[in-house]
């Protein structure tokens, strides 16, 4: 029988979990947790309390888990490697990773999600995405895992855990794609293909600055639910959807506070637009006429209505929601929603899908 680990996604902002099921069609939700974490709430007994919880959830199994650490804690780059002639690879890597890390190598812990081989014909140049940490900082999220009764299975990263989600709902080829995962306050941004991440990058920018804007300019003092509603309702619903595809009602209300919405999000929906364009300005200084399939948008991404068209519009590509939730599960109302959760279990999904040899 097929055993799913847990994954446990630990943000600043956030823990969350998930763990999946095999079904006749494939992987399903089994279980789902979350927890939205305050300033001054991710002390070690605080979030060992909060893992308990999990552990003792009858709806998870097991205690095996794959887990991704806060970003802010990772060093990402990109690094192109020259194996020489009395080296092995992982020599190699080491070597020039070392260069680009801001901590002691004998201190780091290394991984590369994705090598491939240099266009120029060389069969001992490479090209791959480093994502280190310290040994340290790992072992103080194991200690808090066992703590709470977990068992690590694997650390993971968010790039990884988005690639692998996507790669379990769509065939990639050779062209690129643009994934983007869009958090509370970071969001995540990579181009990749079937066999590669070509580039990944960490931007400040998420769905809880929308909200401020909305809370501050239509003066709703501190009501984040309202304000919630109103950015999935209207979005940049007047900018990017085509004419008519917005109601209004016989006063005319509907269409003034959407207007009013819209203008006040468009300038930071620009912001997210232009990291996206550097991505793809990389893409296409790294390959010669690349053919971009399409970009993907998961996370908060849910709450900002109209986002896909949006950016479609705007950057001449196909652009599509995807929803997990919804394809992991026969119902999409089974499982507690909420303005705060939802949108939040991608990565979580990420990690719990991978195999654990021993499980």
């Amino acid at each position: 029988m097929i055993k799913y680990p847990i994954g446990v996604d630990m943000s600043a902002n956030h823990l969350a979990a998930a763990q999946l099921q095999r079904q006749r069609n494939g992987p399903a939700i089994r279980a789902l947790s979350y927890h939205e974490l305050d300033e001054g709430e991710t002390d070690d007994a605080r979030m060992v309390a909060l893992l308990k919880d999990i552990a003792e959830d009858g709806a998870f199994s097991g205690r095996h888990v794959v887990l991704s650490i806060p970003v802010k804690h990772l060093s990402i780059f990109p690094i192109v490697i020259q194996v020489g002639k009395q080296e092995t690879l992982e020599d190699a890597i080491l070597r020039e990773s070392e260069k680009y890390l801001p901590f002691p190598i004998e201190e780091a812990v290394i991984d590369y999600p994705c090598l491939t081989r240099e266009s120029d014909g060389d069969p001992d140049r490479y090209k791959t995405t480093i994502v280190a940490a310290r040994q340290s900082m790992i072992g103080n999220y194991l200690t808090l895992l066992n703590r709470a009764g977990f068992v690590v299975g694997a650390v993971d990263f968010a790039v990884s855990a988005l690639l692998r989600l996507h790669q379990s709902f769509y065939t990639m080829t050779e062209n690129p794609v643009i994934l983007c995962h869009i958090g509370p306050v970071r969001s995540l941004i990579a181009a990749v293909t079937g066999d590669s991440i070509i580039i990944q990058s960490d931007v400040a920018w998420g769905s809880r600055q929308l909200v401020g804007r909305i809370l501050s300019d239509i003066g709703l003092s501190n009501d984040r639910g309202s304000a919630y509603v109103l950015l999935k309702k209207y979005g940049v619903g007047f900018e990017g959807a085509p004419a008519g595809s917005v109601g209004t009602d016989s006063g005319g209300e509907t269409a003034d506070v959407g207007k009013t919405i819209s203008r006040i999000l468009v300038p930071y929906i620009d912001e997210i637009q232009y990291e996206l364009h550097k991505i793809i300005s990389y893409v296409r200084s790294e390959k010669q006429n690349p053919v971009f399939d399409g970009l993907f948008l998961y996370g908060h991404a849910s709450h900002i209505h109209h986002l896909d068209r949006y950016l479609e519009k705007r950057m001449d590509m196909p652009a599509t929601l995807v929803d997990p939730l919804a394809a992991m599960t026969n119902d999409r109302n089974q499982f507690p929603r909420n303005d705060s959760a939802e949108g939040t279990f991608a990565l979580a999904l990420g990690l719990a899908i991978r195999r654990i040899s021993w499980l």
